[in-house]
């Protein structure tokens, strides 16, 4: 069942705009980290298929948030994403980052394993990407802007799709890119995952629409009442 946590988001949907709210079928996959990696909510299997990270849990943005020191947790995709059209919605905050706490160069905070894939990352020093594309091949759509993050301090991340048509990128409700050339179409995923060096995650929401930008305004707000 839902959590108290993720009902009164719905509640500021409707203070917020008034014409439109959100309600629990726009939602398919919740995990508040609160004592756990499982999610709180799904529409899909809720426990994770794989856990390489070491984590703990500290303060979130609200109640518990989840520690990653290193590792990823992986979860379903089937019924938690939606092909068509969807949205991820979480917030991060680095946690002692270092450039020598990541081998390859980027903290790869979201990423789905799929056809084509998806990526949320972040290149140390250097620019921020909402990234879906198929490896080799050109038609891909890249949201990205330089973006540097300061250490302790909380932001909400925000990724929108449309297959085939538009995605958006957004950090703590601001648009920072919006893409509709050479977006592939998503035809299929294995599992989607969660993790970046020393970084703490809290309250990971995917619907499976295409959310407006006050919608995502309405979230980031939410959380930091």
């Amino acid at each position: 069942m839902l959590t108290k946590k993720i009902l009164t988001v719905f509640l500021i949907f409707i203070i917020a705009d008034g014409v439109f709210a959100l309600d629990r079928s726009h939602i398919s996959f919740y995990c508040s980290f609160d004592k756990s990696p499982v999610a709180d909510f799904s529409k899909g299997k809720p426990d994770p298929l794989d856990i390489t990270a070491e984590f703990e849990f500290t303060d979130g943005i609200t109640g518990k948030g989840i520690l990653i020191r290193n590792g990823r947790i992986t979860y379903p995709y089937t019924g938690n994403m939606n092909n068509q059209e969807g949205t991820v919605s979480f917030w991060m905050k680095p946690a002692g980052w270092k450039s020598a706490d990541i081998k390859t160069g980027q903290y790869n905070f979201f990423y789905v394993n799929g056809s084509p894939a998806m990526q949320i990352t972040y290149v140390y020093w250097g620019v921020t990407r909402f990234y879906i594309y198929y490896p080799g091949e050109k038609i891909s759509a890249n949201a990205c802007k330089y973006y540097a993050f300061d250490k302790e301090r909380w932001y909400h991340i925000a990724a929108s799709w449309k297959s085939g048509k538009e995605i958006k990128f957004f950090i703590n409700s601001t648009l920072i890119s919006r893409i509709t050339d050479n977006v592939p179409e998503v035809v299929s995923g294995i599992n989607f995952s969660i993790g970046a060096p020393m970084t703490i995650f809290d309250e990971m929401i995917i619907f499976n629409r295409f959310l407006k930008d006050k919608e995502i305004t309405a979230i980031f707000l939410r959380n930091l009442k």
